[in-house]
């Protein structure tokens, strides 16, 4: 991440890293260094559910280690201000957590039952600084929208499926 800043900053976009040597600096430093830890808890999380040599105690105790890694990231926000991790803006930070974050989002309601977003529109949000990061990012959501028809969803089914093949032509040879 930090190779991208060191070889696509310009004056013509604004810094995705506060200034070096910094108290901002330290804080994105640490909290890009704390992704790794947060990625081995979900990895670990996630891949338990097909572990059948695991019993329910240690499922369990990987479950408790994803969720604490999970309170530290949204106490972490919620230091910084949010929306973003560090703040009111878009960060290095960011990018660096989005594909964990996006994709457990998506993967863990379908195999394990785990909410990492509020599961219905309404629903208090375990985690609320990590949510307001979720909406602020624009990750996908567990609950479908409602307000968004089908033909416009570029995820819906849909749109997805390949289009049906061509009715068989009944033609006959001359």
């Amino acid at each position: 991440m930090r190779r991208i800043e060191a070889d696509f900053s310009s004056d013509a976009a604004p810094p995705l890293l506060p200034v070096a040597d910094s108290a901002e600096r330290a804080r994105a430093e640490e909290m890009m260094e704390g992704s790794a830890a947060l990625g081995k808890a979900g990895f670990q999380v996630a891949m338990s559910a097909r572990n059948e040599s695991l019993g329910e105690p240690e499922r369990a105790a990987l479950r408790a280690s994803f969720e604490a890694a999970l309170r530290h990231l949204d106490a972490q926000i919620a230091a910084g201000g949010g929306p973003f991790m560090l703040g009111a803006d878009f960060s290095l930070v960011d990018c660096t957590y989005a594909p964990l974050l996006e994709r457990w989002a998506v993967q863990l309601p379908l195999t394990m039952g785990f909410d990492l977003r509020p599961p219905q529109p309404d629903a208090t949000p375990r985690w609320p600084a990590l949510e307001g990061w979720s909406v602020a990012t624009s990750l996908p959501s567990t609950h479908p929208p409602s307000h968004t028809p089908s033909a416009s969803n570029p995820l819906s089914p849909s749109r997805l499926s390949p289009p049906p093949p061509p009715p068989p032509s009944h033609r006959h040879p001359p």
